[in-house]
């Protein structure tokens, strides 16, 4: 069992993170969030939804004016077009892997570069990879490298549609504010907070050294009264769940190997006042959303009750109508 102080971490971060009190606009979640991962479209839009009031539906997510790109570690976010621009200039775009990968494979960069600024837009993703794939052969656009670079070169970027992942140019004119990771750092601790420097650079993907940032000390209290409903639902990358080097926060009597897999997978789970109580998964088309739960440890019939109606209103602002839950080892 846990002591009262993780608790009053954990429950200040679920507070913090738009999970209590819900977001009104989409582009204000993402955008105190510093991006949300998304190497799986469907978990994304859920960690979205999750954090957003009930009438939001994944049509105003479509609608808004968050963009899909590379950012911590080249790791594919949802995140404001602001806030992409504002990160990719504190990292040099020349230390993206896919320099390196493109040499080991014979790839010219800049033909890459060339040909994809040469593109009319929009194109969708799957066409524009077998376009690049066909062209410059099958490792130019292998783990998205062609789309990574010509991201991180400012280049492209692309937008969730409900046709698919759809890339678009940028503005050939491209404003960008001025900003530094001491400011970033700031923003990060009042989404994510209580957290430290040490959870800033793993968050980050940088040394606390190349950050070169100043510790502050989290002394906001104006959350501390506020009543959690549990279960909390986590999806799977979750900001939360990506957010910090140490997980004892919410692991408690968990084994952290269950939730942060080898590979770089972290599950997508659902908490209870004592801790993670299950994982869950799903199965989504365009008209099924099916989910299924493993418990880790018993879970009663009344949190049954939230956690399947929770989800059954996921499903309908994901515009599925067809639901079923599954709960397994309960």
């Amino acid at each position: 069992m846990e002591d009262n102080y993780i608790l009053m971490i954990r429950e200040k971060r679920f507070i913090n993170s738009g999970l209590v009190n819900k977001y009104k606009r989409v582009e204000d979640c993402v955008r105190d969030h510093l991006g949300i991962q998304a190497q799986y479209t469907n978990y994304a839009i859920i960690s979205i939804l999750l954090r957003t009031d009930d009438d939001i539906t994944i049509n105003e997510i479509y609608a808004s004016d968050v963009i899909r790109a590379w950012v911590q570690r080249e790791t594919v976010h949802l995140i404001t077009r602001d806030d992409f621009l504002a990160i990719n200039n504190l990292r040099s775009s020349k230390k993206a892997w896919v320099y390196d990968y493109y040499i080991k494979h014979r790839i010219n960069c800049k033909d890459v570069i060339n040909y994809i600024s040469s593109l009319d837009e929009p194109v969708l993703s799957k066409v524009l990879s077998s376009d690049i794939k066909k062209k410059y052969g099958y490792y130019a656009n292998q783990w998205s490298a062609a789309l990574i670079l010509a991201n991180v070169n400012e280049l492209i970027y692309s937008k969730l549609t409900k046709e698919g992942i759809v890339f678009n140019k940028f503005d050939s004119k491209v404003v960008r504010k001025a900003t530094n990771w001491q400011s970033m750092y700031e923003r990060y601790l009042l989404t994510y907070g209580p957290a430290n420097v040490s959870d800033f650079s793993h968050w980050s993907g940088r040394s606390i050294k190349e950050l070169g940032i100043v510790n502050k000390t989290d002394d906001n209290h104006e959350n501390e009264n506020i009543e959690i409903e549990y279960p909390i639902i986590l999806s799977k990358f979750d900001p939360l769940m990506v957010a910090y080097r140490d997980k004892s926060w919410i692991v408690v009597d968990n084994d952290p190997k269950i939730i942060w897999k080898t590979g770089g997978q972290i599950e997508a789970v659902i908490v209870s006042r004592e801790g993670i109580i299950a994982t869950w998964r799903m199965k989504c088309s365009n008209t099924k959303f099916e989910v299924f739960i493993t418990s880790l440890r018993s879970i009663n019939l009344k949190d049954r009750m939230i956690i399947e109606n929770r989800f059954k209103m996921i499903a309908t602002r994901m515009n599925r109508d067809k639901f079923s839950i599954t709960f397994e080892g309960v």
